[in-house]
């Protein structure tokens, strides 16, 4: 018989008279560390505002865990109470963040989706505990249910786990465009400017030249013109640094580069933007991953390049 069935069969008075036995009973099968003190530390948290006695919050502790709290009686919001919490381990089982990511899409997706799964891995690389979707909710931070590569790698940041990416040279650092001019270290780093290398331009403007297709398509109905421009002419063109960005395009190509690696009878495929060497050269583009230059559509006020047509 179990000491959860035993407790189960006594009466409410013999129950009281048990107490020092089950404290002593808990402690002896709580997890303990190899010093033989409990796997648990004791730490100071704030209760946040809607703290009622009863109610279960979420606290955010020193080292960056999420956990649970039940708001002992007689609290109220604003005090600091004493909590337990599983001691902080680092485990081996993955020698990489890209390990464990891996572990995380068994099926290639690219895409992290399995809520329980990721809970057993959030439990053993930040020590995070309570319910699945309470763990869930702080990797999937826009709520769409699956989260890419460079999102996870965010999370294990943020929450202080210690293995490395796993992205190969440069001591798994990021490496930043040898045109970068910024800092490197600050997230928040965003700028734009002029390009006024003419080099450069001359490449851009290339780009637009290599590309264009003197078709009419039935998008320009709604124009009610039926010409079609002879060309573009680059007039402007701005250079974007943005560290977040980057950040999240370098960890996703290097995922893509793994798993094309990893993909049997592989094919290299070109893009028309192929053709316009000097701006693909000054990119350093992967072919090994089908790595290409694309135009996409967006607002004047949006738009880094700026160019008239031709008639």
């Amino acid at each position: 018989m179990g000491l959860c069935e035993s407790v189960a069969s006594v009466s409410k008075d013999d129950f009281h008279a048990l107490r020092p036995k089950l404290r002593t009973a808990l402690a002896e099968n709580s997890p303990r560390g190899e010093d033989g003190q409990a796997d648990c530390d004791m730490v100071d948290v704030r209760l946040p505002l809607g703290a009622e006695p009863g109610a279960i919050v979420q606290i955010s502790i020193s080292d960056g865990r999420l956990i649970e709290v039940t708001v002992p009686a007689g609290s109220k919001p604003g005090d600091t109470i004493k909590v337990k919490v599983p001691r902080l381990k680092q485990q081996s089982r993955w020698a990489t963040l890209h390990d464990a990511f891996l572990y995380l899409d068994p099926g290639h997706t690219g895409f992290i989706t399995d809520h329980a799964r990721f809970a057993e891995v959030a439990r053993l690389l930040a020590g995070m505990d309570g319910k699945v979707d309470s763990i869930w909710s702080t990797l999937d931070q826009d709520g769409n249910g699956c989260v890419n590569w460079p999102e996870f790698v965010e999370w294990a940041e943020s929450h202080h786990v210690s293995l490395p990416s796993g992205i190969p040279g440069d001591d798994g650092k990021i490496a930043f465009p040898s045109t970068w001019t910024g800092p490197k270290d600050d997230p928040k780093w965003i700028k734009r400017e002029d390009i006024t290398d003419p080099t450069h331009f001359m490449e851009l403007d290339e780009l637009l030249k290599r590309t264009y297709k003197n078709v009419w398509t039935r998008d320009r109905k709604a124009t009610g013109v039926n010409k079609v421009p002879k060309g573009y002419e680059l007039i402007k063109a701005e250079r974007c640094e943005n560290v977040k960005d980057w950040r999240r395009y370098y960890m996703k190509r290097h995922q893509l580069a793994h798993a094309c690696s990893q993909k049997v009878g592989f094919i290299q495929r070109k893009a028309l933007t192929g053709n316009a060497r000097g701006i693909c050269t000054r990119q350093h583009l992967r072919s090994y991953c089908n790595e290409w230059l694309l135009f996409h559509g967006t607002s004047k006020k949006s738009s880094r390049f700026h160019f008239e047509w031709r008639w």
